[in-house]
This record gives C-alpha cells, structure tokens and sequence, in this order.
C-alpha cells in the first residue's frame, strides 16, 4: 500500500473513531502514525479550537462551544497548499433567546407564564476545503467552501411560571431544521511554531457565514449561521524534510 493510500485510510479511521467516542485514541493514533506517513508536501493535522456562533434573526446571545478535527494539507507551491478538513464535533446556536423559536407544547401554553428563555445548541459535521497562501513572515491566510451536516439539534426552553415554579422543557427539533448548510470560510493563521519533528503550532481566527435558512422557515426571514471559530492546528511532519528544505 503506497504512503498516499494509508494516509487516506488512517484518515477515515481517525474520523469515524472520534465520531463514536473514541476521540482520545484517535489522536495517539494520529501522533504515533502521522510523523511515519507524511511528505514534505503531504501531512496530516489535529484542529481544535472555540466556536463564537450565532444565528441572524434570532434575537439571542453567542452560544461558545468546542470544534475539533482532521486536516490533510496538500503542498501545490512552496506558498500554496489546499486543506481539506473534517470537523467531527463544530457547534452552532444560540443562549438565551427572549422569544420561542419553536412553539411550546399545549399544555404548557396555557400556564400563566411570567418570562420563558431558550437555548439553541446545534452539533454540526463539517467538511471545508481551503486555499491557503502562505507569506515568508509566518502569517498565511486561506478562503474556500465548507460543507456542514446537522448532527444534533436540542431546544432548551427555561420557564418560570406566575406562581414562581420553574419548568426546564428540552427538545429534540432535528427534524424542524435543515439537514445541511453551505458556508463560505475566510481565516488569517500564524505560524507560532515551526513544525519540526511532528511539533507544530498554527493559531487561527476563522469566519464563516452561512447561506442557507438553517431553522427551516421558523422566523420570518432566513436565519443563517455566523461563526467565528480560533483553532490551533498541531502538523505532523518528517524532520528531515524540514532540514532538506533550509
């Protein structure tokens, strides 16, 4: 098997093993393997960083949530690598919403409810392919296209009634919203560290603004993802090949 399939495969593995819980040995594997199989112009990454996301029309507060994931960078130039990538975990939403999204179930609407707060917490697999351009100062900036698949839609709705009780009503509204998103990735990266013997660091501030109506038709008008995400990419790569190119 050539060097290019194994990578392929092994990134595969890596995926579905964090997608089923498996995260932690999923990462050993990647740092064991990742040195022994990359080229000077192919290397695997581990991403993981914060999510900032909102949803436009809603009136609510930035929901911060954790992304993790793979990354493949594939050297065109010395400047120029296209980065595919895979986020298993990338969340999306929105706390404390002041008005229902969704509507509450009958028997709860007509209690005498003195206020009601929601909380929007969306799971997403991501799949984005960036352009990246790397300057000579350490700085690289990239743009693309970014594929993203609801994983997980929950809908926590905070009540508390006239007579001070207070209910926690939580619902699974997968079903309610729109199965896929397309968004459009800018980034700005920094190379903090050289990646020398499968020890690297890039630190990265991503946006992404989705174009399709996430919640399906629930407000007015299209409510579309907006996320801001800072990421720090750990790169595995050969030692020697960063010595054959100084």
């Amino acid at each position: 098997m050539s060097k290019l399939h194994m990578k392929v495969a092994l990134t595969l593995f890596l995926s579905m093993s964090f997608f089923f819980k498996m995260g932690a040995q999923a990462a050993l594997i990647l740092l064991f393997f990742g040195n022994k199989l990359a080229r000077p112009d192919l290397h695997l990454s581990l991403d993981a960083g914060l999510n900032f996301s909102n949803i436009s029309q809603v009136d609510g507060d930035m929901r911060i949530g954790p992304n993790f994931g793979l990354g493949l960078h594939v050297g065109l130039t010395d400047q120029l690598f296209l980065v595919p990538e895979f986020k298993a975990l990338s969340t999306r939403g929105l706390k404390s919403v002041k008005n229902p999204v969704f509507d509450l179930p009958a028997d709860i609407q007509n209690l005498s409810v003195a206020s009601v707060e929601s909380f929007v917490r969306l799971n997403y697999l991501d799949f984005p392919v960036l352009l990246q351009y790397r300057t000579k100062k350490h700085f690289y900036f990239s743009g693309g296209i970014e594929a993203c698949f609801l994983n997980k839609a929950n809908y926590q709705t905070d009540i508390v009634l006239d007579n001070g009780n207070e209910l926690e009503l939580r619902q699974d509204v997968k079903s309610k919203l729109k199965k896929f998103d397309l968004g459009i990735p800018i980034e700005v990266g920094y190379v903090i560290f050289p990646a020398v013997d499968g020890k690297g660091m890039d630190v990265r501030l991503r946006y992404t603004f989705g174009l399709f109506d996430v919640l399906d038709g629930a407000t007015s008008s299209p409510a579309k993802n907006s996320n801001f995400q800072l990421i720090a990419t750990f790169p595995i790569v050969y030692p020697e090949d960063k010595e054959k190119k100084k």
